[in-house]
């Protein structure tokens, strides 16, 4: 006999039926801490500021889920969005949350100054080449030179230390 699934049209087939969906509703909810016409805080694991839900080896974007759970399926080509007066990544209150697309996505981040704004990226190289002039400028500090050789000598002791056999030759 074959177990009923559930599309939650997020990416996934999540194989569960009958209690087991209970149960995962229930572990769901679980993990977020609601509170009257606030934020409901994810509780769980938080990845790049959004809540993550894991089980049986499937991931899931908690907010994404939440919407799911609340409202049905997300149109394909849709994105859950958080609205404009709640902006926290990590809440899973289905009235914070509305479908958009990517261009609402993208003016609401201009809107509220998460966007770069044609600037450099975190990963740019102009960015990579100011970190490194600001390294090599911190390594021609000689105090700077010596607390951080201090630093390395005293972890490798410590190390070296942690490292010692026993008189069979096991490590201690």
């Amino acid at each position: 006999m074959q177990t009923p699934t559930v599309d939650v049209s997020i990416g996934y087939t999540l194989n569960i039926g009958g209690s087991d969906s209970r149960e995962f509703v229930s572990e769901f909810w679980s993990l977020v801490r609601r509170l009257p016409d606030d934020c409901w805080e994810w509780q769980g694991p938080i990845y790049d500021g959004y809540g993550r839900f894991c089980r049986k080896g499937q991931k899931w974007q908690a907010h994404r889920l939440a919407w799911v759970l609340a409202h049905g399926p997300i149109p394909d080509g849709m994105l859950v969005l958080h609205k404009n007066e709640c902006h926290n990544r990590a809440c899973c209150n289905p009235e914070h949350l509305y479908l958009g697309t990517r261009s609402d996505n993208a003016k609401d981040a201009v809107e509220i100054g998460t966007h770069y704004r044609g600037g450099p990226g975190p990963r740019s190289e102009a960015v990579k080449k100011r970190i490194g002039f600001a390294t090599r400028l911190r390594w021609q500090d000689p105090e700077y030179r010596e607390r951080v050789s201090l630093a390395i000598s005293e972890t490798m002791k410590e190390t070296h230390k942690s490292r010692q056999r026993d008189a069979n030759g096991r490590f201690v």
